[in-house]
């Protein structure tokens, strides 16, 4: 399983299975109370409750930093590891994405193979379209824009290859894209959208094994060098 860091300005790839490092998994068990629905019979009858354990996991160094972003440490992983200047913030399908100025929730993912249409609108794949759906909250204080486009604010990565969102297709052939939608997210609301990537069919099957989207902040381009976060499609 292969994940993609960019480091400076030239787009600089690295495979985190060749990047060194090692952490400690540190498990973090929360018990809740939870108050049951009363019952209505007799009616002086108490609401019981039921306890609920939920288990996290986070890595750290032995220093408490975060780790060496590493491939053994990125498949599992629930926060940040860095490598170099780049910070990565991880986090599986079942999780939020929280960086600096928004929050993304992974949603589902289709593949339309070949075409892409909508109110008679039609893309034609060079190999199949992958559609991914997230819900994007603003976490800044005043309003912003997602498109997941142009800036490269959101990125496939399949077997070390990077697929920005195909422009047509999500501007015409998909009216549920954030791309079509040109919608004003406001502070602290959320936009849910699709995401639109043209892959090679050869790479499609992969995607559910070993597929992540990089994002980047609004107004932050992955080739910026800033702060990312991964959602690993996998697991």
């Amino acid at each position: 399983m292969k994940m993609v860091l960019w480091a400076g300005t030239a787009l600089a790839c690295c495979g985190l299975a060749a990047c060194g490092g090692s952490g400690r998994t540190v498990t973090v068990v929360k018990t809740t109370t939870i108050a049951a629905a009363a019952s209505t019979t007799p009616a002086t009858a108490t609401a019981p409750s039921t306890t609920a354990t939920t288990t996290a996991t986070r890595t750290t160094t032995a220093s408490g930093k975060p780790p060496v972003c590493s491939q053994k440490v990125t498949d599992t992983l629930q926060g940040t590891c860095v490598k170099g200047d780049v910070r990565l913030t991880v986090t599986g399908r079942a999780h939020p994405l929280v960086l600096k100025t928004l929050k993304v929730r992974y949603k589902r993912l289709r593949v339309a193979a070949g075409t892409a249409s909508s109110d008679g609108v039609h893309a034609t794949a060079t190999g199949a379209f992958v559609i991914v759906s997230v819900a994007v909250t603003n976490r800044t204080n005043s309003p912003q824009e997602f498109r997941g486009a142009g800036d490269e604010t959101a990125t496939l990565v399949v077997d070390n290859r990077q697929y920005t969102q195909d422009t047509h297709a999500a501007t015409e052939a998909d009216d549920a894209s954030f791309m079509f939608q040109m919608k004003t997210i406001q502070p602290d609301e959320a936009q849910t959208g699709d995401l639109v990537f043209d892959v090679p069919e050869a790479r499609v099957a992969a995607i559910k094994d070993h597929g992540v989207i990089l994002f980047a902040d609004f107004g932050r381009g992955a080739d910026e060098n800033p702060p990312l976060g991964a959602i690993r499609l996998y697991n």
